[in-house]
């Protein structure tokens, strides 16, 4: 069952070139909106509410409610698909594993079969993630580490790149993307950067209680991710068709509170290590290297860390 929201937009351009963008209600679908918006594109909309939400309604021009797990909706063949649609936190798939793997690629299948009828030449970027990596070893990690899945989340996004490997076969344009952690505007919890921020405002002036903030990860602002989406949609990339969304830069967790604490004009906090919030099988250390999406693209990040933490907080006490 698809229905049809029409954004207050103007009416693009027959030159226009035309994407669609799927979850696009989602933490990182508004950022791309607006990035493809800026780009001079017309974009449409997919999520499985009944309309856009304040942010997506203003980079869109039409927008579609649909379950995807069950159909790709009557549309136009877009120029461009970033498919972003999908369930994205790692650790509650534990608890849902078949589901995870269902609903991740059932609607690739959909989307790719919806296509493959149309013979359209719509260039697909698939976003996978830096989670299906083997990160046993420390060194950067580029597209030809071999893969290992952890989680059933990982499990589910290796799946939905073997779709996109089998479509590509069959003639599609495809792309993965594989981004690392992102943060930014926007984000709400159920990720590190939100849950410290609402770990600090519970707990007033007592000690707050944390996790392992010791573990340091590539983040990436969710802006710049979105301008790479965009960039791999838009560039000639060659035969090459794996790229890793990264920052190069492996971040503690503590950085991470040192610099929420500071957006916040807060002095250190005492803390209580919780133990039992430790993973014991996470890697100390994850480094992305991300110079293959630089040679085919020439994008690299350009939001540092600090300005990264101060816009998620300016966001999250106004929204």
């Amino acid at each position: 069952m698809t229905s049809r929201f029409s954004a207050a937009m103007p009416s693009r351009r027959a030159s226009q070139r035309r994407a669609v963008i799927t979850g696009v209600n989602g933490f990182v679908g508004r950022h791309v909106a607006q990035s493809l918006t800026d780009a001079d594109w017309s974009v449409v909309g997919i999520g499985h509410d009944d309309q856009p939400t304040e942010h997506v309604g203003k980079f869109v021009d039409d927008y579609v409610s649909a379950d995807l797990t069950r159909e790709w909706p009557s549309i136009l063949a877009p120029d461009a698909v970033i498919h972003l649609a999908g369930l994205s936190a790692l650790t509650p798939s534990f608890a849902a594993p078949q589901t995870y793997i269902t609903v991740n690629s059932s609607m690739v299948t959909h989307m790719g079969e919806w296509l493959l009828e149309r013979e359209s030449p719509t260039r697909v970027l698939i976003v996978s993630s830096g989670a299906v990596y083997d990160t046993r070893e420390q060194t950067p990690i580029d597209e030809d580490r071999r893969t290992r899945t952890v989680s059933p989340y990982a499990v589910s996004k290796v799946l939905v790149e073997k779709q996109a490997e089998y479509y590509a076969a069959r003639g599609l344009d495809m792309v993965v993307a594989r981004p690392f952690n992102h943060i930014g505007p926007g984000q709400t919890t159920g990720f590190l950067l939100p849950d410290l921020l609402a770990g600090v405002q519970a707990s007033g002036e007592r000690p707050m209680v944390v996790g392992d903030l010791g573990t340091r990860r590539d983040y990436t602002d969710v802006r710049d991710v979105a301008n790479a989406y965009r960039l791999l949609v838009e560039s000639d990339l060659g035969d090459d068709r794996v790229f890793n969304v990264c920052s190069g830069r492996p971040v503690a967790g503590s950085e991470l509170l040192e610099e929420l604490l500071r957006a916040l004009g807060r002095g250190p906090i005492d803390l209580i290590v919780d133990e039992d919030r430790f993973r014991p099988t996470d890697p100390r250390e994850v480094r992305g290297d991300a110079g293959l999406l630089r040679a085919r693209t020439g994008w690299s990040p350009t939001i540092s860390l600090e300005q990264t933490v101060r816009d998620f907080v300016a966001a999250a006490l106004t929204e």
